[in-house]
């Protein structure tokens, strides 16, 4: 939580630090609960611990917010008493007509406004990223800023208990500050949904989708790190051709992709 608030509070948004312990956090003043913040939210940044969250769902819906980020995690990536907290916490936020990113993940970030991630802000750019894995959503934001490629805006879904790669997908193809849409993508639990999502945002935009998971092996990480299943890669990678995707074999030359991309967009006609 102490990294995320350190971004936040370099970011160009008032921020609201919430602490039963401390009147002022890093300098900035803080509240015991979000009922005594004095205006309303837009955003709740949510880092406690996993049994605290559906709980927390009621009171983000009387401070205003419509909208929370679930930093924490011990749910469905753990097994299945963290699969009953994630249940609890999608009814729990459905209840209070609440979307949540999360939970099990990095966070989100808009290079135009704010960091609400605990890793570091992206160069401002054109290239909208969303992951599954919170750990190479980092790891990107690291080798994009050293490449000098710019992003528009990440998300990390983590678990997607609601919001998910489907949503990020049409929400990237409607934003006017993203012209080309990248995304990592370990499993699929809504193939019929997520292949409309890419075909829709495919018609739009170059998207370019790195597949976790290609081994036997490394699907049994993605399972164990999101909770997701993989599927077979062949039949995901005709998945991404049928939908008009470009795919990537490497986290390098995903990137590659989307910035050659972004210096060349697609041509208007089919006569090259």
């Amino acid at each position: 939580g102490n990294s995320i608030l350190m971004n936040l509070l370099a970011s160009e948004v008032e921020i609201f630090p919430i602490t039963h312990s401390r009147d002022y956090v890093l300098g900035t003043k803080a509240y015991p609960s979000l009922s005594t913040i004095p205006e309303p939210v837009d955003l709740v940044i949510v880092a406690v611990g996993a049994k605290y969250c559906a709980s927390l769902m009621p009171e983000i819906k009387k401070a205003g917010a419509r909208n929370a980020v679930i930093i924490s995690g011990g749910f469905s990536e753990t097994g299945a008493e963290g699969t009953v907290l994630e249940n609890e916490l999608a009814i729990a936020a459905k209840e209070s007509d609440i979307r949540i990113i999360g939970p099990n993940c990095v966070g989100v970030s808009n290079s135009r406004l704010f960091n609400g991630t605990f890793t570091m802000m992206p160069e401002r750019g054109n290239i909208a990223f969303v992951s599954q894995s919170g750990a190479l959503g980092g790891m990107t934001i690291y080798t994009t800023r050293t490449k000098r490629i710019g992003m528009s805006k990440f998300a990390s879904v983590g678990n997607s208990a609601d919001v998910g790669i489907v949503e990020m997908l049409d929400y990237f193809r409607q934003d006017s500050k993203s012209t080309v849409i990248a995304a990592y993508i370990e499993g699929v639990n809504k193939g019929r949904e997520l292949f409309e999502a890419l075909q829709r945002a495919a018609s739009e935009k170059p998207v370019v989708v790195l597949k976790g998971g290609r081994s036997e092996a490394g699907g049994r990480a993605t399972q164990s790190h999101t909770g997701s299943l993989t599927g077979s890669a062949k039949v995901f990678d005709g998945m991404l051709r049928q939908a008009g995707c470009v795919t990537a074999p490497t986290l390098d030359t995903l990137f590659e992709v989307c910035k050659l991309f972004d210096y060349q967009p697609l041509p208007r006609g089919r006569r090259i």
